[in-house]
């Protein structure tokens, strides 16, 4: 029965891009010859976006599993990968930025697994910015290139050091996601079962 179920479920997936892609060919076909260009190339326009958002659609609603990257991106529990870990969505509002609920409103995971649990950001902040420093440098010699001839290693010095500095608040918020990702796993069946109390011990 679940073999048969999950068989289901990918046909299902699979069925509506098929259906809008045989939308897609068969009125691109019969389109009537006396439409001039304009009208033909909107009609193409709008049927192939059809198309694509249909699929699009049916992909993130068919999707049971929240991805991990764009889960961790956005601040989103571990556990359950939906709930928020900050009250205020926007991390520049310096204020709020470590505004955060005892626990998910999701699934009940409580988010500082004991007292000082926060303290080890530090070191994934500091791994964050010398990554996004690394990719910088990167990007800059890649593009524009270092010379010793002119300034252009302090102009990417000093983009680099503004570019840290706005980002200082979202990087310190991710960094208390990281962290957390590392001792709080997704569980599935986060409605139904108890969340991790503690698991430094």
């Amino acid at each position: 029965m679940p073999c048969g179920g999950s068989r289901l479920v990918k046909e299902r997936r699979l069925r509506l891009p098929l259906l809008n892609f045989k939308f897609f060919v068969l009125s691109f076909l019969f389109k009537s010859p006396d439409s001039t260009v304009g009208t033909f190339f909107i009609g193409f326009s709008s049927q192939l976006f059809l198309y694509l958002c249909g699929s699009s659609i049916e992909f993130i609603m068919s999707a049971s599993k929240p991805n991990f990257l764009w889960s961790m991106l956005t601040c989103k529990c571990p556990r359950c990968r939906r709930g928020h870990m900050f009250n205020n969505s926007n991390p520049w509002n310096l204020k709020k930025v470590f505004d955060m609920p005892e626990y998910c409103p999701e699934c009940g995971q409580k988010f500082e697994l004991e007292v000082g649990f926060w303290y080890g950001t530090g070191y994934v902040s500091y791994a964050l910015s010398v990554a996004l420093s690394v990719a910088s440098f990167v990007a800059w010699y890649v593009l524009i290139g270092m010379s010793t001839k002119d300034n252009r290693f302090f102009w990417w010095l000093g983009i680099n050091i503004g570019l840290l500095i706005f980002l200082q608040p979202w990087l310190m918020r991710l960094s208390r996601v990281i962290y957390l990702y590392f001792f709080v796993s997704y569980e599935p069946n986060y409605k139904t079962k108890a969340p991790v109390k503690n698991s430094l011990t």
